[in-house]
């Protein structure tokens, strides 16, 4: 019985653990980003000659950005003993509108399937940008999707019904480099737990 019990437990631990691992994963040697859409089933989207930049805080474990034409990302795990400080997705909003300098920047339309966020933006009352959010355990992952159509085709993969709006608005399109992960030092969006001891 009690090894019944036992083995009931681990299962129920390792499926609990699970909703907490990212989606989402880069492999260097193809050039593929790859998004987990069901137990067993990846959506893979090849990218064309992307840069891939390591970068690195006392708090970071593996990060870097990725850039190609139609994206930026920005990959960041932090390490066990470290936290933000405040909501992710809203520091990488609030600095993609300061650094661009941009007058405007009012969410449109919200989605949240799973560990996945869905964002559409109206960019200075004109243009239409989109932003996939992802996050598991000490990793978040913001892409800027400049051209819509990694977040149409991942999202009709996780939501069906899903029916596409604002393609007939001009898309926005710029230049991104920045990075939270090498301004961390700067703008403290998370830090190392400090540990308090008793006497």
């Amino acid at each position: 019985m009690f090894k019944n019990l036992f083995l009931l437990f681990i299962a129920l631990f390792f499926s609990a653990c699970s909703s907490y691992l990212t989606p989402y994963k880069y492999s260097n040697q193809t050039n593929e980003l790859m998004f987990k859409v069901s137990d067993t089933d990846y959506f893979i989207k090849k990218l064309h000659n992307p840069t891939y930049i390591i970068t690195s805080d006392t708090c970071t474990n593996k990060s870097y950005l990725l850039k190609e034409k139609r994206y930026f990302i920005e990959y960041i795990s932090l390490d066990s003993n470290c936290s933000w400080n405040g909501l992710a997705s809203g520091y990488f909003e609030r600095e993609f509108k300061s650094e661009l300098k941009l007058k405007s920047m009012v969410a449109l339309e919200r989605i949240d399937i799973n560990n996945y966020s869905f964002s559409t933006f109206k960019i200075n009352d004109t243009y239409i940008l989109n932003m996939i959010t992802m996050y598991g355990g000490f990793t978040d992952i913001f892409i800027v999707d400049f051209e819509g159509g990694l977040y149409n085709e991942l999202l009709a993969k996780l939501k069906p019904t899903y029916k596409k709006h604002f393609n007939s608005m001009p898309r926005f399109k710029a230049d991104y480099n920045y990075s939270m992960v090498k301004f961390n030092f700067f703008n403290s969006y998370f830090n190392r737990e400090r540990e308090v001891f008793s006497k």
